[in-house]
Formats: C-alpha cells, sequence, structure tokens
C-alpha cells in the first residue's frame, strides 16, 4: 500500500512538473536600447547604430542608417538628456546641425523564432525625443504613448502585436521647424521583456528518463531482504 501511494504521489508531482515546464519564460531576442552595440556596450561618438534604422524622413534625408551623433557637453546635449552607459542619442544625421523639420521613423527589427509564444510576449521602456513622438507601432498594433520631450523620459510598454518571424518596431518622431540650428534626435531603453517558448524535445526526454529513475528508486525500496 506504501508503494501504491507513493508511486501515486509520483504521478502527480509528474502532472505538476509536466504543466509547470511546458514553457519556459525567456528575454524577447534583438530588443536593443539605442546607441549601443551587439554587446550592449554604448557607442562613440558619430558611430553607426547597428540596430535601429531611418525608414521614412523629410525629401533630401538619406534613409538607413542612424548615428550617435554628439557628444556630452556638445550642442544640444546642454537641453537634452546626457547621455550614459545605458544608452545614447541618435540621430538621421552625422551632422545633428540643420536638420529638416517633418517626421522622422526609427525602426528596430527583431525575429521570434517557432517554438516561441507570441501572445506572451511583452516589453516596457520609456524614449526621449525631439521635438516630439507621433506614434508607436509594434507591426500594426499601437502603441499609446504622450508626445515625449528631450528633457524627460516617456514611458511606453507593449503586451500583444507580436507575430511569428520578423517583427518590426517603429517610433515616428516629429521635427519642428526651427531658425538656424535644428536638432532632432530619438533615444529609447527597454526597462523589461519577455516571452514564453516551448522547450526543446531533448529537455522533455530528460525529465521524463529523470521520473523513470525515481520510479524504478521506489521499486527497489520495496523489494524485500533476504538472507
Amino acid at each position: 500500500m506504501r508503494f501504491i501511494s507513493a508511486f501515486a504521489s509520483l504521478a502527480v508531482a509528474a502532472t505538476i512538473a509536466t504543466t509547470a515546464s511546458a514553457t519556459v519564460i525567456v528575454p524577447v531576442p534583438g530588443l536593443f536600447n539605442s546607441g549601443v552595440s551587439n554587446s550592449n556596450v554604448t557607442l562613440g561618438d558619430n558611430a553607426t547604430d547597428p540596430h535601429w534604422r531611418l525608414i521614412a524622413a523629410p525629401a533630401g534625408v538619406t534613409l538607413g542608417n542612424t548615428y550617435t551623433g554628439v557628444k556630452n557637453a556638445s550642442f544640444p546635449i546642454g537641453p537634452w538628456m546626457a547621455n550614459t552607459a545605458t544608452s545614447r542619442w541618435i540621430t538621421p544625421t552625422i551632422s545633428h546641425t540643420n536638420i529638416a523639420a517633418g517626421d522622422y521613423s526609427y525602426e528596430l527589427q527583431f525575429t521570434l523564432t517557432p517554438k516561441m509564444i507570441t501572445s506572451t510576449g511583452k516589453f516596457t521602456g520609456r524614449f526621449a525625443v525631439d521635438n516630439s513622438m507621433v506614434s508607436i507601432l509594434l507591426n500594426s498594433t499601437a502603441i499609446t504613448a504622450t508626445a515625449g520631450s528631450f528633457t524627460a523620459w516617456t514611458n511606453f510598454a507593449s503586451n500583444g502585436g507580436f507575430v511569428a518571424g520578423l517583427n518590426k518596431l517603429t517610433f515616428k518622431t516629429r521635427n519642428a521647424a526651427g531658425s538656424g540650428n535644428n536638432p532632432t534626435g530619438f533615444r529609447v531603453e527597454f526597462l523589461t521583456n519577455s516571452i514564453e517558448v516551448l522547450p526543446e524535445p531533448g529537455s522533455w526526454a530528460m525529465m521524463i528518463a529523470g521520473f523513470g529513475l525515481i520510479g524504478m528508486s521506489l521499486r527497489q525500496r520495496r523489494s524485500p531482504i533476504t538472507a
């Protein structure tokens, strides 16, 4: 009877463990702050950002690369929040002066693998912008956020809108018209992010084998000892 009770307890434990181990939580791959390298180290001055791309801009502005642009203590870093070891401002051109007024869209692309459960993906973050934020889109899903500022952070978050395969996170900013030096820039930091992933087949095999070893141990413990 003790053996049956122990084996029943094992079966319940296996069910609980299987349910708990159905997925694992991992970071969303490919989310990078602005102005950092592939190793999340902040880039130097006037460097090309390897992750964020300029996909829309007023006529005459070259699309493609974005740049760290300026260093602390240089205009316009007087009114802009200072760069840190976590993120840097990025701009549409290497020269951050005399940038045309209009809308500029910065985009980050990342890929979710087939084993990732897109409905569980989520992130929180914050941005700063000169002059204002027009919209934020994760693929076709709008992320609500206020207009923003270049002197303080504005929070944003997403709990949906992820898709299998290639994902696109797009920030559409607006540079107001100005006289003389007219800079524009964008900055973003991800604070939290996660997504659930189905475990590899090998993980299931190891778990099942582990339960088999426990069952064998129980059987051996039940066997009578002969003199």
